[in-house]
């Protein structure tokens, strides 16, 4: 089901036989419907999630804080304050994910010297 919906593929060069190995699909841009299209309980799901992930995103920015004097330039980060309009940050937020989908890829296809990064963006209206 999950490769029929294109989220994952199967690695030929791993797999024999009965056995079938996966990996998810890199550079996928998947965003959620509006939340005026959503019905009640997918919104109460949508607020739930962002919750968790928000926690984990809480969490990271300590350990940026904490780590970042140690990590011999492997911590990098931007605070920034511009003024848009939607339609403009919806353009940013595209060129954020075709900027992510130009970089990304797999180790099995990274270099020797990369290592797993983790990256977050959101936007939000300072007023």
């Amino acid at each position: 089901m999950l490769e029929r919906s294109g989220l994952i593929e199967d690695i030929p060069e791993r797999s024999t036989g009965r056995e079938r190995w996966w990996r998810g699909v890199r550079g996928l841009d998947i965003r959620r419907p509006p939340q005026d299209e959503l019905t009640e309980a997918e919104r109460a799901m949508s607020v739930e999630l962002d919750r968790m992930r928000m926690e984990e995103d809480v969490e990271l920015a300590r350990q940026f804080t904490a780590g970042q004097a140690e990590s011999e330039g492997w911590m990098r980060g931007s605070r920034s304050l511009i003024h848009l309009t939607k339609g403009e940050l919806d353009a940013f937020h595209d060129d954020y994910l075709a900027l992510l989908a130009r970089y990304a890829r797999g180790p099995e296809d990274a270099p020797d010297d990369a290592r797993p990064v983790l990256l977050r963006w959101f936007g939000l209206p300072a007023d």
